[in-house]
């Protein structure tokens, strides 16, 4: 018979089995929906990948060349040993199970906590239950895959086993968790200072402190300091990059804190948007980790960085960001509740009324976990992760691509094309990859460029990607539903035609409208809408038939009005690489057109016409 003291991991163990099951599947759907990109997904599957390979720890996108991340990127070094169960099963899905399962064992840690501080079942049931709702847990598991989310159990496992006074393992988890990122180090390090100052435990405490200081330190200068001395020539200006803009400069080098501080404060700091960001972090726990405020320090230089930061993901909690803040609030607010019972019983409360009132604080963490995480947590997003028939096509059109073949790919794309050692972000190496992968269909705006903390958004055409269907050496060898594949040294005449000939079935919305002597409008297929500021950038693929010889010498454009606003746009079928000369009557043609509308259009106000100089009466073709 199973003893009653081991219902209660028995139900953790159920809790941490749903979480693993319901977020594995949630993050795999939202992968194979396209919402994981190359940033930052695509660049870890490929470095897990070369790593298996033997390529330890390389990725080629960031600075468009094959790298080891050690010299460019996070010292994320435990993907080593999780590249062991990445050769298990080689997918990107390997990993989102990973992080998932890590992430839920965090539980176990936090329960243990709980239980045997409180002496309480349920106060460790209640704190579990409360970090597996914990919104910022969720979302940094939501949010593609990265080293860091792994400390957050890591170092919850430290923690318990400080508080346990069993140092093995805290120096095994501590350093394990090390490995996650460098920024562990400073979690370490303010440690160190709660085990000298608070604790008084100064042996270990200035160990910890030093071990801390000095990885990054390491990190920080040390590795500029490396790439000079093995004369790595071709990383010196990344290494001044790295100690210069980089994620630790957010706080604009730090000398505003001290030269300006009223500004600091006023501008950068005291701000609604961090506020805000606070009540999301503290409030699942019931604030309680207030009542423990000297390891609530702890998470001090974290939230500094974060809440001073230029960069916004950092100030919410949708980004990964909160990944070593997440085990610091929790055991604070184990600790924080814990203090107030010994404050209650200090001012005489009865035992019995303390427990009530125990029982009180539980039941406000359980319903305030469970509101929060109603409100924020990413779960909620799961309707939107649907595949599509574009997605399929998208698939299509990777499995044309070979493992050792190099690849130039659009952002979007990325993370299903990552498994090789040559990836680059587009248009990186667009003169020189074997092939190059972009969506004409994709709504969203691209990350563009490579080593960018700051990447700046590219319009759906723009001259990279004129440049590579202009270039002669490269061929377009598979086109479906926007999905482009150029491939170098595929003829440029057939990849011209695989570009511009459709089929019939592709037709969305038909039409058969004739807009001049020679020339039929068959109909369009509207994609999704990009919007840019106050513009919006309307996809339709429209569709064109010649009845007999059509030769477009005159000109033709296109009018958009509302019936107060007009203004035109070219005719130009194939992106111009098609040109009507060569059309046989009866074929079907494409035109990609991206119209630029205003904000303040309403929907279904907007005439489509077509006006050629041929017949000067522009012709009506759809509204949109």
């Amino acid at each position: 018979m199973t003893s009653r003291n081991h219902i209660g991991l028995i139900i953790v163990g159920m809790l941490i089995a749903a979480y693993t099951v319901l977020f594995s599947c949630a993050s795999i759907w939202r992968w194979e929906s396209y919402h994981s990109t190359l940033f930052d997904l695509g660049i870890m599957v490929q470095t897990f990948y070369n790593t298996s390979q033997g390529h330890l720890l390389e990725e080629s996108v960031n600075l468009g060349v094959p790298v080891t991340r050690f010299w460019l990127a996070h010292w994320e070094f435990i993907y080593v040993p999780l590249t062991l169960f990445y050769k298990l099963i080689p997918r990107p899905e390997t990993l989102l199970i990973l992080q998932s399962l890590f992430l839920a064992i965090g539980a176990l840690p936090v329960y243990w906590l709980a239980k045997e501080r409180l002496h309480s079942e349920a106060a460790g049931l209640v704190f579990a239950a409360a970090y597996l709702f914990y919104p910022a847990m969720q979302n940094t598991n939501l949010f593609d895959f990265h080293g860091v989310v792994f400390s957050t159990s890591l170092l919850l496992f430290a923690f318990y086993f400080l508080d346990k006074q069993r140092l093995f393992w805290f120096w095994f988890f501590a350093i394990s968790a090390l490995l996650c990122r460098e920024d562990i180090a400073i979690v370490l390090g303010m440690t160190g200072g709660y085990l000298v100052f608070i604790k008084r435990n100064f042996k270990l405490g200035i160990a910890l402190g030093a071990f801390g200081a000095f990885w990054f330190g390491m990190y920080y200068w040390g590795r500029a300091w490396m790439i000079d001395y093995f004369d790595l020539t071709e990383l010196t200006a990344l290494a001044n990059t790295m100690t210069g803009p980089s994620h630790w400069a957010y706080l604009k080098g730090g000398k505003l804190i001290l030269e300006e501080p009223i500004y600091f404060l006023d501008e950068h700091f005291l701000t609604r948007l961090n506020v805000e960001y606070l009540i999301w972090l503290f409030a699942p726990a019931a604030f309680l980790c207030l009542a423990s405020p000297w390891f609530l320090a702890i998470a001090g230089p974290i939230l500094l960085i974060n809440m001073s930061s230029d960069w916004y993901p950092a100030h919410v909690i949708e980004y990964p960001y909160t990944a070593t803040l997440t085990p610091v609030i929790f055991v604070a607010a184990i600790y924080g509740l814990d203090n107030v019972l010994k404050r209650f019983q200090a001012r005489g409360m009865e035992e019995a009324k303390a427990r009530r009132w125990q029982r009180i604080i539980l039941a406000v963490v359980l319903l305030s976990s469970i509101a929060v995480f109603a409100a924020k947590s990413n779960l909620r997003k799961i309707g939107e992760w649907k595949r599509t028939p574009h997605h399929e096509a998208i698939d299509r059109a990777v499995a044309k691509i070979p493992q050792n073949a190099s690849l130039s790919v659009d952002t979007i794309l990325g993370s299903h094309a990552a498994e090789r050692r040559q990836l680059y972000a587009f248009p990186d190496h667009i003169d020189t990859a074997d092939y190059i992968l972009y969506d004409f269909s994709n709504h969203e705006f691209r990350l563009m460029t490579r080593a960018s903390y700051f990447l700046p958004p590219a319009k759906p055409i723009d001259k990279d990607i004129w440049q590579v269907l202009n270039d002669p050496n490269y061929g377009v060898s598979f086109y479906e539903d926007g999905v482009a594949l150029f491939q170098r040294g595929y003829d440029h005449q057939t990849g011209r035609r695989n570009l511009a000939i459709a089929r019939l079935d592709e037709i969305e919305k038909p039409a058969s409208i004739m807009v001049n002597d020679t020339l039929k409008f068959l109909g369009y297929t509207q994609h999704g809408n990009t919007r840019f500021w106050d513009t919006f950038y309307h996809h339709f693929t429209l569709y064109w038939t010649a009845t007999e010889f059509y030769s477009q010498r005159q000109g033709a454009q296109f009018l958009l009005s509302n019936g107060k606003t007009s203004f035109s746009s070219p005719h130009n079928p194939a992106f111009g690489l098609y040109p009507a000369s060569q059309w046989q009557p009866g074929e079907i043609v494409r035109e990609e057109v991206y119209w630029e509308i205003r904000e303040g259009f309403a929907p279904g106000s907007v005439t489509a016409s077509f006006q050629s100089d041929q017949n000067r009466e522009a012709v009506r073709l759809f509204n949109f």
